[in-house]
């Protein structure tokens, strides 16, 4: 069968099922061609109204190494965190909380904090980060439960598998 430019096209059954006949042109429908770009209209892609977009800072981004348990654990303690830290100032969504106290943060904080080794620093960065709670005696609470789980997280770390012997 001979297609509008004199073309051969083949004829196929649809998933074979049907009477009905598709045309398939032998040649693809661009000609043949691939589709071209200069590297300007790439670049116009790229930069929205002359913008280009944001990347998020991760040179400031502590990194820690921790084995599956420790990641885990960090996991469970973020999600508690998320959770806590609006009851901890009486709001219902860490949106309404000062942008330092919100989901991002806490995530970065916490890191912050499993990296302290000294008890002490924990409790004074805590205090520094947590500050004017309604409530001193439920940061103090938070605070102890905040450092188990840091603790915990950095136990883990500290256990060496022992040396097999030959």
């Amino acid at each position: 069968m001979a297609g509008i430019d004199g073309r051969m096209i083949k004829s196929k059954k649809v998933g074979g099922f049907s009477d009905q006949v598709d045309e398939i042109p032998d040649v693809p429908a661009n000609g043949g061609r691939r589709a071209s770009f200069n590297a300007s209209q790439i670049q116009e892609v790229v930069e929205h109204d002359g913008e280009e977009d944001e990347m998020p800072d991760s040179s400031n981004v502590p990194e820690l190494s921790l084995n599956p348990k420790q990641n885990q654990l960090r996991t469970d303690l973020e999600m508690w965190v998320m959770d806590e830290i609006p009851e901890l100032y009486g709001v219902g969504d860490s949106e309404e909380l000062d942008e330092s106290l919100q989901e991002d943060e806490q995530c970065m904080k916490i890191t912050e904090l499993i990296l302290l080794e000294e008890q002490s620093d924990q409790e004074n960065f805590l205090k520094a980060w947590l500050k004017d709670p309604p409530d001193e005696d439920d940061l103090d609470n938070f605070i102890d439960q905040v450092m188990a789980k840091v603790s915990r997280i950095q136990e883990l770390g500290k256990k060496k598998k022992p040396a097999r012997k030959k």
